[in-house]
């Protein structure tokens, strides 16, 4: 239970941040999109208000010829009703126009219709001719500014975004690193001592003895147990009990050497795997652990010893005896007293 909760803590968070990543981008994807449709229907109103340009100086050519035009008004009046039509229905998101643009343009070919079916003097028709084709580029350089504009607008949000999606990759794959080393660390670890757990201890003790077969380098197993443990927990509480279990494991990381494996075996029981070929050098440093712990001023004032027994390993020994054997040393120096070391080995001398 102690290490579900902040996994399940963690995984929530890379969930929540995972949502936002895809919902970032889809957005985006969203945005692209829009922009794209917003630059094609912009692009076409330009065209047609070119058509209005070109089909208005077209018309009047013809018509300046003694020819009819009115097979060719009913397209200038399609781009007219296609403009007006859009400007309508437009977002203003997306660019607002100015009315006036398009009704100039309207009014300018109104006039030009009307001068044509009246059979206009030429000037009148001329001049009406200018008029039709600077309102419609005014009409033009209106749609082109609001497209420019717009495009600024979709470049300042598409950098937002792509910075809020950076971030948030940046923060997921952190987070995920920092979750999997957690995950793997709680795999392997006692959270409450910071030791290596009893997983790990079976993993440590097959790689000594493979280390052992290949290379001849000893190990020894030293099993330690607390003393009076259930006496603590009984006359201080368990989080005193749980207090000096976390005092314990940090003076056992600072007396062990790199080299070696410090474990919470189970409860208030610790093992330690060493590497060592021999019984004196085994028997020196279970001691100073022992003086090391007894030594120790524990927050209360609680006075703790530990007793010790370890076992040297020895060519042909299997592995569940060795542990059985650290066992027994360990019980024997209970029995002996406590606060002491038992050395396997002379039990049976």
């Amino acid at each position: 239970m102690i290490q579900s909760k902040p996994r399940k803590t963690a995984v929530n968070h890379v969930l929540v941040i995972l949502a936002w990543l895809i919902l970032t981008i889809s957005g985006l994807t969203l945005f692209i999109n829009e922009n794209a449709n917003v630059i094609e229907k912009n692009s076409a109103l330009i065209n047609e208000a070119g058509k209005i340009r070109g089909g208005a100086q077209r018309i009047i050519k013809i018509h300046l010829s003694g020819k009819p035009v009115a097979m060719y008004l009913p397209e200038i009046e399609q781009s007219i009703d296609i403009l007006f039509a859009h400007t309508r229905s437009a977002n203003s998101f997306y660019g607002s126009y100015d009315e006036q643009y398009f009704t100039a343009t309207l009014g300018s070919w109104e006039v030009l219709v009307r001068l044509i079916e009246q059979d206009a003097p030429q000037d009148e028709i001329l001049e009406q001719s200018e008029i039709i084709w600077y309102s419609s580029n005014a009409l033009i350089a209106h749609i082109e500014h609001q497209t420019l504009a717009y495009t600024k607008r979709f470049n300042l949000v598409s950098a937002i975004f792509f910075t809020i999606v950076l971030v948030l990759l940046f923060v997921f794959f952190v987070t995920k690193h920092v979750i999997r080393d957690k995950i793997e660390y709680g795999s392997t670890h006692d959270l409450l001592t910071g030791l290596y757990n009893r997983y790990y201890f079976q993993e440590a003790l097959e790689q000594n003895y493979a280390s052992s077969k290949r290379t001849g380098q000893g190990f020894a197993l030293l099993m330690c147990d607390i003393d009076h443990f259930k006496k603590i927990n009984d006359s201080r509480g368990h989080p005193a009990g749980d207090r000096i279990l976390h005092e314990l494991g940090m003076l056992l990381r600072s007396v062990t050497r790199t080299m070696d494996t410090a474990v919470r075996y189970g409860g208030e029981e610790f093992a330690i795997l060493m590497t060592t070929n021999t019984t004196a050098e085994c028997e020196k440093y279970a001691e100073r652990i022992r003086h090391t712990v007894e030594n120790h001023r524990f927050r209360g004032n609680i006075p703790v010893t530990i007793s010790i027994g370890f076992c040297l390993y020895r060519s042909g020994m299997k592995r569940e005896q060795i542990i059985e054997n650290a066992d027994k040393a360990l019980y024997h120096a209970k029995e002996a007293g406590r606060n002491c070391v038992i050395d396997f080995d002379s039990l049976t001398v």
